[in-house]
């Protein structure tokens, strides 16, 4: 009894506390039902009915009713036994049902011999028994399945090509975020991926932020359409990832899986630029354990109580970013020197023609940008006297010139027959993408009338290279930018009698993003290290004393200075969910109610918002110098920008759902569903940041843009 109270105290709790909270949390139980008759086809009421779990010996009972109906609600997914006891009959015992998450599945008709209760009939279940007890179109991936099928990144996501109707989703290359695929047409923006009923896509988008690793997965159910009502939250298709728990034996695993550049032939362009293979190494490590816990004559002696399941892997990988093109400044052009400048896109022979001429601000008279011989208002000789130089200028272009041709001469590309001229430093670089992920599991049936497991999941994924997401610097620094995808799920069902069941399940998941840096790379590009000082125009705005971005139009393939806002990134996403089901049997109905309830948040601080310098080509402007880079050497601005303060982001959004639904069984051989779904969509709002107050707003206030004129 004190079980009962406990569960009913930690539902109510729920519920009060997250009344108002974006409703992805389901749960992953299942429902098995069948009828039992004797040989003339009659009912064999008050039968007794035993639930088994072949792997853990866990078993629950409940009694055939008056027609020979039996039901089991809300049960776990698993391989399963029913065993059906009667006085006047022998034991009938049918083995190996799978039930899977969200199943509704028919164990069939049990027909009772005459005999005595210690015989015994054993039956093995269809390995694909026809679904007649639900009307929702669904999809499974099993054990086997997962245990055979081949996917380069060892991700379940890519394998769920194989059912009907899914379309995409290659999976991802390693274990990370992953983008599920397009299911019966509809677009994956609306999918719904959760891990043990708790959401996975914790951004809203059409991806998986928290998967598993392979091997600790132990099914994928997917429900396309037509499901019930507890489970529609969604326009798209329901992805549900299980893990796997342990059972009364010990099994575990390790692994280790390869992929190496020495495996591959080199790529065409590498070859035709003279590039070696880059670093393409994948290398998955890892390993599983599951089983009991028990004391020998103490606790759970017959190891059908207490359960733990861990999985570990590493990846420590590294992968190719593929060759990238620059055109960066040459230490000529950084000392004024333009005097070997020609126009990019051309193979042909550089002459005089062709050369990009300069033009002197100080002169009068046109300088055209090619010309055989130099316009009056052109430098002498190409090239810009040195107190005409803009030392603020040329530390933006010595800085870019020092971290690419002076450090690295090896990468200097000048056969122009190939480059026509439009880049003249090529990189091919690996980044460092490690791994870790490590996954535990406890399930625990006190009672037979008490269930309950927990499950964590912690996972790092690296990426440090100099082209990792929203670095703004490929050609200066390597930057790492490093995600954590926690998920954890608790789940309690409690039996209060074989007609009412209680199912709860709590959840939360998180996704956050941080850069880590190298300090001696960034204070290349901190103004007072530098030696560059241009002050931001409004206070507080670059607390970092960071360079300011600087764009370059005009030249194909510029190195540039660009900053993301959020530089170094600390976001952070968190969500919390909560799903309470009760389902009780009356006669041929089976009624269900539940609420689903979550509330998630979503931080972007702005660390720096540094103004923007930009130094293209501008044929209106009249001070351009004919060529980006001299229009920076020679301090000639195109446009500047800047925020005038930092920000930081954090929407917080929170949902309320709650249905009804019913499953009457009219007779045999017809089945109605049918349910309501009610949604109580709360306005999104910032708990920190700026957004619109309709209160404040004055309508005399707004800036006009045109002004009409009587026209006569």
């Amino acid at each position: 009894m004190k079980y009962f109270w406990r569960a009913t105290a930690l539902a109510a709790l729920l519920i009060i506390s997250m009344y108002s909270v974006n409703s992805h949390a389901q749960t992953s139980s299942a429902t098995i039902s069948g009828y039992i008759v004797d040989q003339s086809k009659g009912a064999v009421p008050n039968a007794l009915v035993k639930l088994v779990n072949q792997l853990t010996g866990v078993m629950v009972t409940t009694r055939a009713r008056a027609d020979g109906q039996f039901i089991f609600p809300d049960v776990q997914p698993g391989t399963f036994a029913v065993v059906v006891d009667a006085p006047g009959y022998k034991e009938v015992r049918k083995t190996n049902l799978r039930l899977s998450a969200s199943q509704n599945l028919s164990a069939g008709l049990f027909t009772l011999q005459v005999g005595q209760v210690t015989e015994s009939v054993t039956v093995r279940a269809d390995i694909t028994p026809l679904q007649t007890t639900s009307t929702e179109r669904s999809g499974v991936l099993d054990t086997e399945q997962l245990d055979n099928l081949l996917a380069i990144g060892r991700d379940s996501m890519a394998m769920l090509r194989v059912l009907p109707g899914v379309v995409g989703s290659e999976g991802g290359s390693s274990l990370g975020t992953s983008g599920t695929p397009v299911i019966n047409g509809v677009n994956n923006e609306y999918n719904l991926a959760t891990i043990d009923g708790v959401t996975g896509n914790t951004r809203g988008l059409s991806t998986l932020d928290t998967p598993l690793n392979l091997d600790a997965v132990q099914e994928v159910t997917v429900l396309d359409a037509n499901y019930q009502a507890e489970y529609g939250k969604t326009a798209g298709s329901s992805l549900n990832f299980i893990t796997k728990s342990g059972t009364q034996h010990f099994h575990g695993g390790a692994y280790y899986y390869v992929r190496n550049e020495a495996f591959n032939a080199n790529s065409w362009f590498n070859n035709y630029t003279g590039k070696a293979r880059s670093r393409y190494r994948y290398n998955t490590i890892g390993g599983t354990i599951g089983g009991p816990v028990f004391w020998p004559n103490h606790f759970n002696t017959s190891k059908n109580k207490l359960f733990f399941f861990v999985s570990l892997e590493y990846d420590p990988t590294t992968s190719p970013d593929g060759l990238k093109y620059y055109t960066v400044p040459t230490l000529a052009q950084v000392n004024g020197d333009f005097s070997q400048t020609y126009n990019q896109g051309t193979t042909a022979t550089q002459g005089p023609s062709t050369l990009i001429r300069i033009k002197d601000p100080t002169a009068s008279g046109s300088c055209p940008v090619n010309s055989a011989t130099p316009g009056p208002g052109c430098f002498q000789d190409n090239v810009v006297p040195p107190g005409m130089i803009n030392p603020q200028g040329q530390i933006l272009l010595q800085t870019m010139y020092n971290n690419t041709l002076k450090l690295h001469p090896e990468n200097a590309f000048n056969d122009l027959a190939i480059s026509s001229n439009n880049y003249n430093y090529i990189t091919n670089n690996s980044a460092d993408k490690p791994v870790n992920q490590e996954i535990f599991r406890i399930d625990y049936a006190p009672t037979e009338k008490l269930h309950m497991y927990g499950r964590g999941d912690l996972e790092t994924v690296n990426n440090n290279g100099f082209s990792s997401p929203a670095n703004g610097l490929p050609w200066l620094m390597k930057v790492n930018y490093r995600t954590t995808n926690p998920n954890f799920a608790f789940n309690i069902t409690y039996t209060f009698s074989p007609t009412l069941v209680n199912e709860l399940n709590l959840g939360t998941a998180g996704w956050s993003e941080t850069q880590l840096y190298n300090n001696a790379d960034l204070g290349q590009v901190t103004l007072s290290s530098s030696g560059l000082d241009l002050p931001s125009l409004y206070a507080g705005v670059n607390p970092m004393n960071l360079f300011p971005g600087a764009s370059f139009g005009g030249i194909t393939d510029a190195a540039t200075y660009k900053w993301d806002s959020r530089f170094p990134m600390a976001d952070q996403v968190r969500t919390y969910s909560a799903t309470d089901n009760i389902t009780k049997i009356i006669g041929n109905h089976i009624l269900k109610f539940g609420v689903d309830a979550q509330t998630d948040s979503y931080l972007q601080p702005n660390h720096n918002r540094v103004g923007t310098f930009s130094f293209g080509r501008d044929t209106k402007n009249p001070y351009d110098n004919n060529f980006a880079y001299a229009n920076a050497l020679l301090g000639t601005v195109d446009n500047y920008s800047q925020v005038t303060q930092l920000v930081n982001y954090r929407p917080r959004t929170n949902s309320f759902e709650w249905y009804e639904q019913d499953s009457w069984k009219v007779r045999p051989s017809l089945l109605l569903y049918y349910g309501i779904r009610n949604s109580w969509a709360l306005a999104q709002r910032l708990a920190i940041g700026y957004n619109l107050v309709p209160s404040l707003y004055n309508p005399r206030d707004a800036p006009a843009l045109y002004n009409y004129t009587s026209n006569g």
